[in-house]
């Protein structure tokens, strides 16, 4: 991750979207004119405050790319924009079905059902679950870079 501080000179247009569910949390779209040029489209999770002459210390995947940024942290509030890690209660659910179903089939020894059930439909509980966590702790990760970030 790369880290690049910046003034808001001017902002162009914001935009506050709520969509319901996990899969589109709260973000700001905004486009911007920095100390260093300008920023379109730039989509940042949550709702953070944004105001002209405000600095920032952002986290870029790529360095200059506005599209690939993860957060930042506003240097004149404090306030840190980054994703929200919630809580992993989908992947422990997921977890839980996929080791109680396998559970079940051996105790019951349920051997038709084996044989009738396609291998990958077996398989993919449980990589749900593995996948899930893994994408859960690289957004701790990111979080946890955010929040490091030096303040003034």
């Amino acid at each position: 991750m790369h880290t690049q501080t910046l003034t808001v000179v001017r902002i162009i247009e914001i935009a506050r979207c709520s969509d319901k569910g996990m899969a589109f949390p709260k973000r700001t779209e905004l486009s911007f004119e920095h100390d260093g040029g300008r920023a379109f489209g730039v989509v940042i999770p949550g709702w953070p405050q944004i105001e002209e002459g405000a600095r920032f210390v952002c986290a870029l995947e790529q360095p200059d790319n506005w599209q690939t940024l993860i957060g930042w942290k506003n240097l004149t509030t404090g306030e840190i924009a980054a994703p929200d890690t919630g809580r992993p209660l989908w992947v422990i659910t997921t977890a839980l079905a996929s080791a109680l179903l396998m559970l079940f089939m051996t105790a019951w020894n349920i051997d038709l059902l084996w044989q009738d059930t396609p291998g990958w439909l077996l398989a993919f509980p449980p990589a749900l679950a593995i996948a899930g966590s893994l994408r859960w702790r690289a957004v701790r990760r990111q979080r946890a870079f955010i929040e490091r970030l030096p303040g003034a």
